[in-house]
Order: structure tokens, then C-alpha cells, then sequence
């Protein structure tokens, strides 16, 4: 069994053995929780991640968009000249978990469109389609969201990425909410995997 993760810094094991902030002294990727369901599981796994990072845009970085984003280190190893190196058929999972969007619709706005959104999300499954045809891959949507938070950005993108994924018609790409949103604007979220901000840290 191979499962492969790309994430941004809740696939890293942001801070998870601290209890506020984070430092290279309490992220611990081995227990971040990519690794620990591939243990579960009995399964090989890959994790790529980057704080920070986003499929679109990275976390508060300016339009027009010029910095490097997931895409460009998922295509490669340790190349700097961008160019693909990564051999995509020497480990090929049977199940990829897909878990962006949270770094691209963190304040402060402009947050990308919802065009924009389904063009790029789209345009990275069908470049994953390409590499690992019989794949089931999971597009778990962005655990953030906190009671009276004024951003509801995240709530766009969740919705948008489930659209998406109904619209493929592709039966082994599924998308997973785990906030369980709501009509109320983030302001209670019984079926959420989280409970708030508290529950990132430590």
C-alpha cells in the first residue's frame, strides 16, 4: 500500500509538539497526520509540504502572483531550475491526498476568484490523472475556520472544491469537507474534525 500527501504546513506537523508558535524544535512530520494514517494502514507514504505554500496563491502573498507555489516543488527534487526531475513512475500511489487551500484565502485579501480557484484545482488534478491514472485521490479541503471569524474565504473554497469534484464525473477523485459547513458563516460547526485555532497547535 503507497499513500502520497502534499499539504502545506498542516501536512508538515506545524508545531505539533509545542503549545503555541511554532520552531523547527516542536514540528514533527513522523507525527504529522500523513504519516501517522499510512502507519495505520499498514502503508508506504510520501509527504511533500511547505508552510506556507498554496496551490494558487501562497499564505498573504500579494497579485500580481509571482512567487513559487506547490506545483513547482511537487514537479521536482532537488532541481533550482524548476525543471521536472522527479521520476513519477519509480513510486506510484494507490491513494493521494490533495490538502491545499488553506495558505491561498488566509488574510488579508485579495483571495483568488472562484474561477481562478476550480481553473488551478482542476488544472492540478488532471496533471495528477496523467501521472497516477488509477489512483483514488482525496481532496481534503481546508480544516480552518473559527467561531466569529470574519473570513469566511475558507468556506468559498471548500464549496467550490466540492463543485469541482462533482463536476470531473471522475468516480475515484472524491472531496472531503472537514468542517461540515454551515449556512451561518463559520459560527458553529458541530460536525467539524477541529474544534478551533486552539486545536492546530500542540
Amino acid at each position: 500500500r503507497k499513500i502520497e500527501f502534499i499539504g502545506d504546513s498542516l501536512s508538515c506537523g506545524y508545531g505539533n509538539e509545542g503549545t503555541g508558535g511554532n520552531t523547527r524544535y516542536n514540528e514533527n512530520a513522523y507525527m504529522a497526520f500523513g504519516p501517522q494514517l499510512a502507519r495505520m494502514v499498514t502503508a508506504e507514504w510520501h509527504v511533500e509540504s511547505k508552510s506556507g505554500y498554496g496551490l494558487i496563491r501562497n499564505g498573504g502573498e500579494p497579485y500580481p502572483l509571482t512567487q513559487q507555489h506547490m506545483e513547482d516543488l511537487f514537479l521536482r527534487t532537488l532541481s533550482t531550475d524548476g525543471t521536472p526531475t522527479w521520476n513519477f513512475t519509480s513510486w506510484v500511489p494507490d491513494v493521494f491526498v490533495l490538502t491545499l487551500g488553506s495558505n491561498d484565502f488566509m488574510t488579508p485579501a485579495p483571495f483568488p476568484s472562484e474561477t481562478e480557484w476550480k481553473t488551478g484545482y482542476n488544472t492540478f488534478l488532471d496533471m495528477l490523472r496523467t501521472y497516477y491514472p488509477a489512483a483514488e485521490i482525496f481532496c481534503l479541503e481546508p480544516f480552518i475556520w473559527s467561531s466569529g471569524d470574519p473570513n469566511t474565504s475558507w468556506d468559498d473554497c471548500r464549496q467550490w472544491t466540492t463543485e469541482l469534484v462533482a463536476a470531473r464525473g471522475d468516480s475515484k477523485i472524491h472531496a472531503i469537507d472537514p468542517v461540515g459547513s454551515t449556512p451561518d458563516a463559520g459560527l458553529s460547526r458541530p460536525n467539524a474534525w477541529l474544534v478551533g485555532p486552539g486545536d492546530y497547535i500542540g
